[in-house]
């Protein structure tokens, strides 16, 4: 026999479960929506919509939005980052410090300058301690990536490297690029590249695919492996060359899974 408490109980539960569908299906509907309109203010109103009854759903300047939803039990909130906001935001204000530090060079005499440029930095190293706190503690997150033994090709390419490439060598790039190289090779089990050593000591991969250029240039981070360091460069058949850095081996394999299907479709 069910108590009425048993029941009160039963009914809270459903209707977590319930919002917690309702969660997910609300953020995606905004997603979806941000996609086919490319406006926020129509995204949410169209999120607003769909809650339905007494909510009420609010995107911030910096991508960050926020929803409250009426439910029996009382107020219900959720809150989330739309990515592609997010991202556009981040990058025009490295535009805007890129642009500041131009003007203090080109302006301003040398040591105002340099104050002015050491301030910018300053604020810049403190959020990439901040990037890289928060990733550490994300990366703990995930499941392990695949690894398996380091391919011959590799080793092969690093004993034909002559004394002045052995002297320029940074022997933290060569570990990290082992460490990155065993991950690729456990997704990738046939693709090859060659292996040389670049600028500041780094290891150079430039991969083998068929109509793309993809090359990477592996330095060593301070953050523990899977956290990367990777400065790639990636060129289509009759495109202009993409560059980025890449900090963590998740997006690496991504980043190489996308150019692999790139070459593969041209």
């Amino acid at each position: 026999m069910t108590t009425s408490s048993e029941s009160i109980r039963a009914s809270e539960l459903q209707e977590w479960l319930v919002f917690g569908e309702l969660e997910e299906r609300s953020k995606a509907m905004f997603s979806n929506s941000l996609l086919e309109t490319g406006s926020l203010q129509r995204a949410a109103k169209e999120t607003e919509r769909f809650l339905e009854g007494d909510a009420v759903f609010e995107i911030d300047d910096d991508g960050s939005f926020e929803a409250m939803v009426s439910a029996r039990c009382g107020l219900r909130y959720f809150s989330g980052v739309d990515a592609e906001r997010a991202s556009n935001i981040a990058h025009a204000t490295c535009r805007a410090l890129d642009n500041q530090i131009k003007r203090a060079y080109d302006t301003l005499p040398p040591r105002e300058a340099l104050h002015t440029i050491d301030n910018v930095w300053n604020m810049v190293e403190k959020t990439c301690e901040l990037a890289a706190a928060r990733s550490r503690l994300l990366l703990s997150k995930l499941p392990k990536l695949e690894s398996v033994k380091l391919p011959t090709w590799f080793e092969d390419s690093v004993s034909r490297w002559d004394n002045d490439d052995r002297e320029m060598l940074n022997p933290g790039s060569l570990d990290a690029a082992r460490k990155i190289v065993c991950c690729v090779a456990a997704e990738f089990p046939g693709l090859t590249a060659r292996v040389s050593v670049g600028i500041l000591g780094r290891v150079t991969l430039d991969w083998y695919m068929n109509d793309l250029r993809c090359c990477w240039m592996i330095e060593p981070t301070d953050l523990p492996f899977p956290a990367t360091r990777v400065y790639e460069a990636r060129q289509e058949p009759h495109g202009k060359m993409q560059t980025r850095i890449i900090h963590d081996m998740h997006s690496v394999i991504n980043a190489l899974r996308d150019s692999a299907k790139e070459s593969n479709d041209n």
